[in-house]
């Protein structure tokens, strides 16, 4: 940092200050550049384009940056996110860049609710599993949920059919595809 007054004979008794900054200098925004992965935040925005500010709890004022992963597998193992939505996998809930979770779906009382009216949001969708095929209706509430992107190969252990008029057999699908459809979806006693 260099620093010299400057004074101009005859134009004014008033000094300048001139300063040099050094190269990459200091910014007036310092307090607001995106920090490094690992580093403390408070904020998405905090942290760089391609990280989140993930928390230990979702009560916990602040975090750390990190990461957002640029691809994640098809694994079932779903996470509730501070949010109400239940991630098929805690790689999701990081991709979507949504802090802390617990394990498993999100509880009844704590779910991010939706129906036919209520969007839940970017990638997510609006997934209406009913408990029997008896509790079918067609204005079954449903809880959002982040799916992959391409449903992973049928476990054949879970298996559902949609909610429809009575006749015709509807085809079993896993609970990725019955969740991606937003149709109203029972758990199936048979399969045909």
């Amino acid at each position: 940092l260099a620093a010299g007054v400057f004074a101009h004979p005859g134009c004014t008794t008033e000094d300048i200050l001139l300063v040099t900054l050094p190269d990459g200098g200091l910014s007036v925004d310092a307090d607001i550049e995106p920090r490094e992965e690992g580093t403390r935040c408070e904020r998405d925005i905090d942290c760089p384009s391609d990280a989140f500010c993930a928390r230990r709890s979702c009560a916990a004022r602040d975090g750390r940056c990190e990461r957002r992963p640029t691809f994640c597998d098809g694994t079932f193992a779903p996470v509730c996110g501070c949010d109400g939505v239940t991630y098929w996998n805690d790689c999701l809930r990081k991709a979507r860049g949504h802090t802390s979770a617990i394990p498993g779906e999100c509880a009844l009382g704590s779910a991010k609710g939706c129906d036919r009216g209520t969007k839940c949001g970017p990638g997510a969708v609006c997934t209406r599993i009913v408990p029997s095929p008896e509790a079918c209706a067609p204005d079954v509430p449903g809880v959002c949920w982040v799916v992959p992107a391409a449903c992973p190969p049928a476990s054949g252990v879970d298996r559902f059919v949609a909610c429809g008029p009575p006749g015709g057999e509807p085809p079993c699908v896993d609970l990725c595809q019955a969740a991606r459809s937003g149709m109203p979806h029972a758990r199936a006693t048979t399969c045909p």
